[in-house]
């Protein structure tokens, strides 16, 4: 923003101020900040909010909308549930892509890096984290590569769990982790 107002002064032949001032300015002036938007929201939703702003919201968009915030308010509940229970639950995420090597220079920003991935599952009867990682040069980040961590993650947790029965999964909605049928098929794999 401060380069912006920088470009707009020197436009029009101002002197800009310094950018301490310009800060305090913004800041506690006009009590302005800035918001950084959620990464992962709903199509539904987001459609359903674009709609609504601009009052143009069908009966088959609501009813659709309905069911979809019906349907997330019972998946927290079932997933409380399983949270306050003293049943095993290991919930899962793809973390951020690491890219290496790291470094805040503006030109080495654009140059090409090598990616690392990396699968952390919490494991609710010992509190633990396990991770799974992986570099671009052994494999991507799809339904395969996750189905696999996953499956190495399960490993460790059984060696650490050998009495286990029963276990429930959580991860987000994200295809490549749960919405697919390599995963299912790796998890009827591993339960046998």
């Amino acid at each position: 923003m401060y380069e912006l107002y920088e470009f707009q002064c020197n436009s029009k032949g101002i002197s800009p101020e310094k950018y301490h001032t310009y800060k305090n300015i913004f800041n506690f002036d006009f009590n302005l900040g800035f918001h950084f938007p959620q990464k992962d929201r709903c199509d539904m939703c987001e459609e359903y909010k674009a709609n609504d702003f601009i009052k143009q919201v069908s009966k088959e968009l609501k009813q659709k909308y309905e069911s979809h915030v019906l349907g997330k308010t019972q998946t927290k509940v079932e997933r409380d549930n399983d949270r306050k229970s003293e049943k095993p639950v290991l919930c899962f995420d793809m973390e951020n892509v690491l890219t290496c090597p790291r470094a805040n220079i503006s030109n080495f920003f654009y140059k090409r890096k090598f990616n690392v991935y990396n699968l952390t599952a919490h494991m609710s009867l010992n509190k633990t984290a396990y991770n799974a990682v992986w570099s671009e040069h052994q494999a991507g980040r799809g339904a395969n590569e996750i189905s696999s961590a996953l499956l190495k993650i399960l490993e460790k947790v059984v060696q650490d769990f050998p009495l286990l029965e029963n276990i429930t999964l959580w991860s987000d909605s994200c295809i490549p982790q749960n919405r697919n049928s390599i995963m299912v098929t790796a998890l009827a794999y591993f339960c046998r």
